[in-house]
C-alpha cells in the first residue's frame, strides 16, 4: 500500500512538470518562428553585395534596434545586452543543409564615435525548433572594410575587401585587397570555415536613391 502510495505521488509530481515542460517549448517554438520571419529569406545563387547598402546607424536613443533584447538572449547567445554598446539586425535566411535553419545576422558595435563604430557578419545555424548549435563572425564592415557574401547551394563564400582610398584610379573607383573564406555546415551543425585565397582587385562604389552598391572588380 505504502509502494502505490508512493508512485502515485511520483505520478502525479512528474505530470504537471511534464506539462508545463511542454507549454515552455511551445512558447519557445512560437518565438523562434517570429524571430526568423523577420529575416529577408534568399535562395543560391545570392550575391549580397548586389543588394542596397544603408550608412550606419546613428547611437542608440534616434535608431530602434531591429533585434529586441529577448530574441538576442534567446537565439543569438548573448547573456548581456547593452544598446548602448551593440545592437542586432536582421539580415539573410538561407538553406545550407536541409536538417538545419542558417541565418546571416548582422551586429553593429558602437565605438567611442561614428568613426568607430563597425558591423560584424555572423552565420548562425539552429536546429527545426530554436536551438543555437554554432555561431561565428565571418566578416566585418568599417569605413574601409567592405563584404560580400555569396551564398550558394552548400556554403557561404565571403570576401573580405579592405579598401584603401589613397588609391582613387577614376571616380568612385579604389584599389582593393580581397580575402575569400567559404563556410558550410556539417552534419552536426557545426560551421566549418577556411581561407581559400588572398587577392587584389578593384572597387566601384554605385550611388542610388537608397543607398549605394558596390561592384567588386578582380585582377586576373
Amino acid at each position: 500500500m505504502k509502494h502505490h502510495t508512493f508512485t502515485l505521488f511520483v505520478i502525479m509530481l512528474t505530470a504537471p512538470l511534464a506539462g508545463m515542460s511542454q507549454v515552455q517549448d511551445t512558447l519557445v517554438l512560437h518565438d523562434f518562428k517570429e524571430y526568423l520571419s523577420k529575416f529577408k529569406r534568399v535562395a543560391a545563387p545570392f550575391d549580397s553585395s548586389k543588394q542596397d547598402t544603408t550608412a550606419l546607424p546613428k547611437k542608440p536613443g534616434t535608431v530602434t534596434p531591429t533585434v529586441t533584447k529577448k530574441f538576442i538572449t534567446q537565439f543569438l547567445g548573448e547573456d548581456t545586452v547593452n544598446f548602448e554598446k551593440f545592437v542586432y539586425r536582421y539580415g539573410y535566411i538561407f538553406e545550407l543543409t536541409p536538417d538545419f535553419i542558417t541565418v546571416l545576422a548582422i551586429k553593429l558595435n558602437y565605438g567611442k564615435n561614428d568613426f568607430e563604430d563597425y558591423f560584424e557578419d555572423y552565420l548562425v545555424v539552429y536546429t527545426p525548433d530554436g536551438k543555437l548549435l554554432s555561431k561565428q563572425n565571418i566578416g566585418m564592415v568599417n569605413d574601409n572594410y567592405y563584404i560580400a557574401h555569396i551564398i550558394d547551394s552548400a556554403k557561404v563564400i565571403t570576401k573580405q575587401i579592405i579598401n584603401d582610398y589613397s588609391k582613387e584610379l577614376d571616380d568612385d573607383t579604389y584599389r582593393c585587397d580581397v580575402g575569400i573564406s567559404e563556410h558550410s555546415v556539417d552534419k552536426d551543425g557545426n560551421i566549418i570555415g577556411r581561407a581559400v585565397a588572398k587577392k587584389s582587385g578593384r572597387i566601384l562604389f554605385i550611388s542610388n536613391k537608397y543607398g549605394s552598391t558596390f561592384e567588386l572588380i578582380m585582377d586576373e
